[in-house]
């Protein structure tokens, strides 16, 4: 049966070598005389990362941007075998399959994205008392002066990002709470794509007038408030 143009045949090819090379790409090095990593590692690598660029190809059938993404990450992998970088790979396979499923259900949008908001604004509430000193769920009713907001999700940084890309989903009175909590955790890239998302949403490029003010009150707001965060990229 002759491939279909619209390459589905080229995913079905890579899918067929990813089952024809794990089992062996261990031994293939060890003959090479490549010591790279455990051996009996490779395979697990070599299966993550072809899998990423499979599902690249398959999701870039229908959306070019996001196979790309998909299949540059499965690729940018082989030059970075490290287990930091098998779990990168994961949450973004996660992520893009995640997109692919609620894209299946757009009858239930609205559902989904009103969950999504009150997932987000939940956080924001929890970062808030975590802000004044008090965790309710790890430390009760005890105050802790070196508290710090990271929510449920125990992270700063990715409490920070996941209420960013929250943000353009929102009606613009929950977009100002959730940016609010992005302030709390002082995540400048949490900001930057916040902005760059509620950008996109409005086509803001089309009244450039709004843009630096836009800037100038998040990122003020940001450094005045609470100061950027030092500790290097967030």
């Amino acid at each position: 049966m002759p491939a279909r143009r619209d390459g589905g045949g080229l995913a079905v090819a890579a899918l067929v070598g990813l089952i024809l090379a794990v089992p062996w790409s261990g031994a293939v090095l060890s003959m090479t005389g490549n010591v790279w990593q455990d051996q009996g590692a490779v395979p697990l690598f070599v299966f993550w990362y072809a899998s990423a660029f499979t599902l690249g190809l398959v999701v870039g059938r229908h959306d070019p941007g996001l196979g790309l993404l998909m299949a540059y990450v499965g690729a940018l992998g082989l030059f970075w075998p490290t287990l930091d970088a098998i779990a990168m790979v994961q949450w973004v396979m996660a992520a893009v399959i995640l997109v692919v499923l609620v894209r299946s259900l757009a009858a239930w949008h609205r559902l989904l994205v009103a969950a999504l908001l009150v997932a987000g604004l939940v956080q924001v509430a929890y970062a808030l008392g975590q802000s004044i000193g008090y965790d309710p769920a790890w430390f009760g009713r005890q105050w802790r002066a070196d508290m710090l907001p990271i929510g449920s999700i125990r992270n700063t940084h990715l409490l920070g990002v996941f209420l960013a890309v929250l943000t353009p989903l929102a009606p613009l009175w929950i977009a100002g709470m959730l940016l609010g909590g992005i302030l709390l955790t002082k995540s400048l890239l949490g900001v930057l794509a916040a902005s760059a998302g509620l950008i996109v949403r409005y086509r803001l490029w089309r009244r450039p007038r709004w843009l630096i003010p836009l800037g100038a009150v998040i990122l003020g707001a940001l450094s005045l408030h609470h100061g950027l965060g030092s500790g290097g990229p967030r």
